[in-house]
């Protein structure tokens, strides 16, 4: 009787297709795996995004409507902080209920030149806030806000693309973007329009017009300043 075996050749190619399906198999599932941690990334940076845009609404609707404490891009003594918002709202998280605490929310580039912006929260004590309005320097306790400052500055957001927050008056039943000349009067603001977009992909193009964006918008009204 004749014994059956491989020959060399066979063995050879069997263990060529065997390496060339594990190669295969490797290769597909570290795209999956890759694809989800994409995903995942994205949906975490949507999440905070839209924390972050609810947040500002509610903190908005408490604002406290004192003279000279509503600012849009006040200089700071972060050069890289270029845009901002800053108020006083009784919506704060370090607070009893009823203070005022002194809120602020700024924008610094993730890399140089880059097109994403990662936000900032900066948030300080009813205590600190209580001073500075009774000294009337609001303004100077706002300016001190910077991304190096981890006690009162804690980052909320990233890969935000556009941020816009525009200050609107109702003058005659019509909203304007001027604020009316009144004389001795600081013009506080009656409506704040912001609008957030971030970027759900983290490779290039960030264009504004991209798919792979994701914008929240919203007009909130302000009561009318003391």
């Amino acid at each position: 009787m004749k014994k059956s075996a491989f020959t060399l050749l066979e063995v050879v190619v069997s263990l060529s297709l065997f390496a060339l399906f594990l190669l295969l198999l490797f290769t597909v599932s570290n795209l999956l795996l890759h694809r989800w941690s994409l995903l995942k990334e994205q949906q975490r940076n949507c999440s905070d995004t839209s924390l972050l845009f609810h947040r500002m609404i509610r903190e908005l609707h408490s604002c406290v409507p004192v003279p000279n404490s509503f600012f849009v891009d006040l200089p700071t003594v972060d050069p890289r902080c270029k845009k901002n918002l800053f108020f006083l709202t009784t919506a704060a998280s370090l607070k009893t209920y009823g203070e005022i605490s002194a809120i602020g929310y700024f924008f610094v580039e993730e890399k140089k030149n880059s097109p994403c912006y990662n936000c900032y929260r900066y948030e300080l004590s009813p205590q600190e806030t209580s001073e500075a309005l009774r000294a009337h320097t609001v303004e100077s306790l706002f300016a001190r806000a910077s991304s190096s400052t981890s006690k009162s500055c804690h980052c909320v957001a990233t890969h935000i693309i556009d941020w816009n927050v525009r200050p609107a008056w109702i003058l005659h039943e019509k909203i304007s973007a001027t604020p009316p000349q009144l004389v001795g009067k600081e013009n506080t603001p009656n409506l704040v329009e912001i609008r957030l977009a971030m970027s759900t992909s983290n490779s290039p193009p960030f264009g504004k017009a991209s798919a792979h964006t994701t914008a929240f918008s919203t007009v909130v009204p302000l009561l009318p300043s003391l």
